[in-house]
């Protein structure tokens, strides 16, 4: 089945820019802490993303709007809580295996809640994807295998993908993307300042007073990736836009090999692991 190029485009470049965040992340969270780095993120998205409604059509239905809030705070606040909570219980490489799992779980939210049923081939292609993905993390895996650790990771996967689904969800209503971004963030920014605003105070101040530009660009580009990704989802099926999506933990290692600062190792696993996660979404594609 043939797929709108721009999707496909749009959801790729996402990718790239999620992976490249999660390096810049890596650089920025030698001197702030996540406390930081979360909210000031959100306070430079939710402020040039403000300006989207304007460029771009603000008309938006109710239901559109109320997906659109759901998608940011499940995404920035909830999914991001259960991440790192996974992470410290089970480690980062048996997390992002679990939270892999999202794929299949958009793909089954996609077919019951819009009604877009994958192929047989995509079907096989995203296995092969995820086949990729456990191959990658496989030298990495620590025995560490606690329930709470891996509910957590779980729970956290089942966010990811009801955040694709819902973003769709939007888009299929007629709703614009750009609009949709600054309803996700303004939302997210919103629940984050109920449930810790001495954090998001101590942010703005940092943001204001210090112009880090490494700091700003923590939020250039993460807001930049989630626009691709409204983009995406407003031209081709979650199912399919969510592997692409995925491919950001290979394009983080890419670029951690590749940067000098971040420089690691890349063993064979995990160059085998990259090959086939891509594959498979060649086959999810076909």
């Amino acid at each position: 089945m043939a797929y709108n190029l721009l999707g496909i485009l749009a959801a790729f470049l996402s990718a790239l820019l999620f992976g490249l965040n999660s390096v810049v992340a890596r650089i920025v969270g030698h001197r702030f802490s996540e406390s930081i780095m979360l909210p000031a993120s959100l306070i430079i998205g939710t402020l040039v993303s403000a300006a989207f409604p304007i460029v771009s059509s603000p008309d938006v239905c109710t239901k559109c709007a109320a997906a659109y809030a759901f998608s940011g705070v499940a995404n920035f606040a909830v999914a991001r809580f259960f991440f790192f909570r996974a992470v410290r219980r089970i480690g980062a490489s048996v997390t992002s295996l679990v939270i892999s799992g999202n794929v299949i779980a958009t793909a089954l939210f996609s077919t019951v809640i819009l009604g877009e049923s994958p192929s047989g081939k995509a079907v096989v292609g995203l296995l092969f994807f995820l086949a990729g993905v456990a191959i990658a993390n496989n030298a990495d895996r620590g025995k560490n295998m606690d329930l709470v650790g891996l509910a957590s990771a779980f729970l956290a996967m089942l966010f990811v993908s009801m955040v694709n689904v819902s973003i769709r969800y939007a888009n299929l209503g007629h709703a614009s993307p750009f609009t949709g971004v600054f309803i996700s963030y303004l939302s997210a920014l919103l629940a984050f300042t109920l449930a810790r605003g001495k954090d998001v105070l101590d942010a703005a101040r940092l943001v204001i007073s210090r112009r880090n530009p490494l700091l700003i660009l923590l939020g250039i580009i993460p807001l930049a990736a989630q626009s691709f990704r409204f983009v995406a989802l407003d031209h081709i099926p979650a199912f399919v836009a969510a592997p692409i999506f995925s491919t950001s933990s290979f394009i983080a290692l890419l670029l951690v090999y590749l940067l000098p600062s971040t420089r690691e190792k890349i063993g064979l696993s995990k160059a085998l692991g990259v090959i086939i996660g891509f594959g498979g979404i060649g086959l999810t594609l076909a």
